[in-house]
């Protein structure tokens, strides 16, 4: 598949950020870094670490166009990905309901889903619980974008296996506010987001963080933690760019 091509290389890439984060940190009782916090918050929302974003396609990709005003549909996918070069395994599944309402010409749809991922990689193995609920409006034709408003939260285990081979367990939430997307290429432009990370860890006293993220044009938004520090978030990718 060509898009788990493309996923898989920018995971590559983020499993090395992830890995390098872990290594250059002192792990005496510290808590981990508000860099290594905006790793970790970047993972639960970026496409190729399927986080909501890669929802929010399927959203766009797959629910619009299979539902007729008044019904409701629910099912279970599961499966199990591999890269070309062996390395990474991504294995998911995923339960979910989505119905469709419709009153005066405009068309809402109703996405519950709950998933457990796991991802198994020389430098980073993860066990992930996931939980979305959201209400997408524009889903009539007539509409060229769609907007998402709810909540959606990952949480579980960070297994990293090189050198101090330790363990993070971590949960990061989320509520959305009017994040618009493009209804033909599901891209994201505008809207905001709160966040919240907390977590404990085998060499890291528990730790929290908490913020708010601004989306921008062509996937991209600035997530502002409490502290005041500004990181800008590749939402395909993952990638993070401190500000």
């Amino acid at each position: 598949m060509k898009q788990f091509e493309r996923k898989t290389l920018a995971f590559v890439m983020l499993l090395s950020i992830f890995t390098s984060c872990s290594d250059d940190d002192d792990n005496s009782n510290t808590v981990i870094s508000v860099d290594d916090a905006a790793e970790l918050v970047a993972a639960s929302m970026a496409v190729a670490t399927y986080g909501a974003v890669s929802n929010m396609d399927y959203v766009s990709d797959q629910i619009v166009d299979i539902l007729d005003c008044d019904e409701s549909e629910s099912e279970i996918r599961s499966d199990t990905e591999t890269s070309n070069n062996g390395e990474i395994t991504v294995s998911y599944t995923i339960s979910e309901s989505y119905s469709l309402a419709c009153s005066g010409g405009e068309e809402t749809i109703s996405y519950n889903f709950s998933a457990d991922q796991t991802t198994t990689s020389n430098p980073l193995d993860t066990d992930h619980s996931i939980n979305g609920d959201w209400l997408i409006t524009g889903a009539e034709a007539t509409s060229t974008e769609l907007i998402y408003n709810g909540s959606y939260s990952r949480g579980g285990e960070w297994t990293y296996n090189n050198e101090d081979n330790h363990t993070d367990t971590t949960n990061t939430s989320f509520v959305y506010n009017n994040v618009k997307a493009n209804k033909d290429d599901g891209i994201i432009f505008d809207g905001t987001s709160t966040f919240l990370l907390d977590g404990m860890s085998t060499v890291y006293e528990p730790y929290n963080y908490e913020g708010n993220i601004v989306f921008q044009e062509n996937n991209i938004c600035i997530a502002t933690f409490s502290t005041g520090e500004q990181y800008e978030i590749d939402l395909n990718t993952g990638e993070v760019t401190p500000l």
